[in-house]
């Protein structure tokens, strides 16, 4: 987070108030595609959000906009570190306010961009030949990565499909199956 002098006063004041998250995005792009061949079938569907930004519950959850927070293990700014997320945790005193009761809305909001590959499923469709012994006109088996690799700027763990909440993630499956026709 940045505090700018939006109106050049030598002042950070509610004057310089300015609205800059937006939580729609730019863009949402998929595609969906199969390759086949012989008997193997590859196919996958991707997707990916552009710009905008996302309630992050996660630095809520970790307390940020207490004027205490400094309990966490988070990228908070210091002498060393002034390319930080965070500020400096503060103490309000003298009925002043601190950092974070003045901007705690703008610590909750992170960058919503990402990259997902939704579902992967690699199948073999057994010989005509073969299947037709065991009575069957088709049979496949088939593998399928469902919500398993995704490409953002948050936790390794986080799935911003969810919007920002952290309460319960998208499940990552892996679904081996088999398909018969009689």
């Amino acid at each position: 987070m940045k505090i700018v002098d939006q109106n050049g006063d030598g002042m950070i004041d509610a004057d310089n108030d300015r609205r800059v998250y937006n939580r729609s995005p730019k863009h949402i792009i998929g595609m969906t595609h199969s390759f086949t061949y012989k008997d193997f079938s590859l196919s996958f569907q991707m997707m990916a959000r552009l710009g905008g930004y996302i309630a992050y519950e996660k630095n809520n959850a970790l307390g940020l906009n207490d004027n205490y927070a400094n309990w966490a293990d988070v990228d908070y700014w210091t002498l060393d570190n002034q390319d930080a997320r965070i500020p400096a945790p503060t103490y309000a005193h003298n009925n002043l306010k601190s950092i974070y009761s003045q901007y705690a809305s703008s610590l909750l909001y992170e960058k919503a961009d990402y990259f997902k590959i939704k579902d992967i499923t690699l199948a073999y469709n057994l010989n005509k030949k073969w299947a037709s012994k065991a009575f069957l006109s088709n049979a496949k088996i088939y593998c399928s990565l469902k919500n398993f690799i995704t490409f953002n700027r948050l936790d390794d763990n986080y799935d911003p499909e969810r919007g920002g909440a952290i309460t319960f993630p998208l499940m990552k499956q892996v679904v081996i199956g088999v398909n018969l026709s009689f």
